[in-house]
């Protein structure tokens, strides 16, 4: 009698094979390459002013501080707009918002050329501002879109995906600066050079995109009707989610700090911009190796708790080097700056990678919401809103520092931060998520079947 009651009311459920990277079709292998090279050159757009822009300004009448606010302002307003780009995706799909996205990037970045006929100081930080602003724009739409994408498309490899992404966004921030640079000398100094190069390359990806980009089958209602879906408000309630954005946050505050004042730091060794650029290149190079690595590595094995606690422990090291630290019996020099470098890429990947799939993991399987493009949107738009906003303070906040009490002890003013934060991190989410773990490994009861006209639920006791 039980054996016909199993068999009338249990539905077998086919089991989805897994995709690896041997399985995945030429259109996916097409729609991977697009974002890997939207993600590198929508950063490399922007970046590629680092090591010119001050120069340029500063012959302009431009002040550091708004130099800092040049690069910061890109950050700020992803930062407001990203939030809503979730909501916007639900509605007209992911194909629009990021070909859209890349086309107002490269339109920002082709009219960028024309400001250097400017010769008047604010006009010239007027037009260089709104500039940054559409190109700010336009990113936010496509990168924060590329995270849903992936989210959607590769479930099974989303943390490698993500580190390829991320090889094709740290690439493009760190060989902005040194492409940059060098087509900046050519010619002796010819400025609009460079933004005529990246904005044509992110036209030409804008429309393979149109071709390329498709959008995901959304669940009809009905079939959610009486599932609880996530909104911003309800993910903001959850303790661990605000230790993922606040991870997320800091990576943002550090690498753009770097990013806008290296140029600063390293002034004493009287350096053309093409070799400022090979500094910026160290942290690609090895932020390149380490992202797609530990991807790999998180899909297979669980050490995303273990990344993240080393990430930060290299941030320390990084801030104490690069400074460097009023405590270490040396002035900063070519090597100390070569090794803060390298810290500052491995810290940065080990934090990032791991952030996502974290994130993703405590919402939807730690707190039931449903894995659909709406709770997958909010993640995406969360995760790139605050590292924008990070990376905002970290450029303008940061300069201003710099500006006003100098590299040195802005570098020990972060270092403070990141050491409480640490600490905190590690009281408050790494232990109680272990302390938990085994808990539930020593109260686990066996699994226990609940039928319910013909459905199927497995269960265990939370703890």
């Amino acid at each position: 009698m039980e054996d016909n009651l199993s068999t009338e009311n249990t539905i077998e459920v086919p089991v989805k094979e897994k995709k690896t990277f041997s399985t995945l079709p030429k259109d996916e292998w097409i729609l991977l390459i697009i974002l890997v090279a939207s993600n590198a050159l929508c950063p490399m757009s922007f970046s590629s002013i680092a090591t010119f822009y001050l120069a340029v300004g500063t012959k302009k009448g431009l002040t550091i501080s708004e130099v800092g606010v040049i690069f910061g302002i890109f950050n700020l307003l992803s930062f407001f707009l990203s939030p809503f780009i979730g909501k916007l995706i639900t509605i007209f799909g992911v194909k629009k918002i990021f070909y859209n996205g890349v086309f107002i990037i490269a339109f920002g970045t082709l009219a960028f050329s024309l400001t250097n006929l400017i010769d008047n100081h604010y006009g010239f930080l007027a037009a260089t501002l709104t500039l940054r602003l559409i190109q700010s724009g336009g990113s936010a739409l496509a990168l924060t879109t590329s995270f849903t994408i992936i989210s959607n498309q590769f479930p099974d490899l989303m943390s490698s995906m993500l580190g390829w992404i991320e090889v094709g966004s740290g690439s493009g921030a760190a060989l902005g600066p040194f492409l940059g640079g060098i087509i900046y000398e050519f010619n002796g100094g010819s400025y609009p050079l460079p933004f005529l190069i990246f904005g044509s390359i992110l036209a030409i990806i804008g429309v393979l995109s149109v071709f390329y980009i498709k959008d995901f089958e959304q669940k009809c209602e009905e079939e959610e009707m009486n599932i609880e879906q996530l909104t911003l408000t309800k993910m903001m309630k959850i303790k661990d989610i605000w230790f993922v954005l606040i991870t997320v946050f800091s990576v943002g505050v550090i690498f753009y700090f770097n990013s806008s004042s290296l140029p600063i730091a390293i002034q004493s060794f009287k350096l053309m911009p093409s070799q400022i650029g090979i500094f910026y290149l160290i942290v690609f190079f090895c932020y390149s190796v380490t992202a797609p690595l530990f991807g790999y590595l998180i899909d297979r094995y669980p050490i995303s708790n273990i990344l993240l606690v080393m990430g930060n422990i290299m941030f320390i090291f990084y801030l104490v080097i690069i400074g460097p630290a009023s405590f270490l019996p040396f002035k900063s020099n070519l090597y100390s700056t070569t090794i803060a470098l390298i810290f500052l890429a491995i810290s940065g990947s080990s934090l990032f990678i791991p952030s996502y799939s974290n994130q993703k993991s405590i919402v939807i399987n730690e707190n039931g919401f449903p894995d659909n493009i709406r709770t997958n949107g909010i993640i995406s738009a969360a995760f790139t809103s605050v590292f924008s906003l990070g990376s905002f303070i970290g450029s303008v906040a940061g300069t201003f520092s710099v500006d006003l009490i100098g590299y040195r002890a802005t570098t020990s003013i972060f270092l403070c931060i990141e050491s409480v934060y640490f600490i905190l991190f590690i009281a408050l989410f790494i232990i109680p998520r272990y302390l938990k773990r085994n808990y539930k490994k020593h109260n686990q009861i066996q699994p226990a079947i609940v039928k319910n006209q013909s459905k199927v639920a497995f269960y265990t006791e939370e703890a």
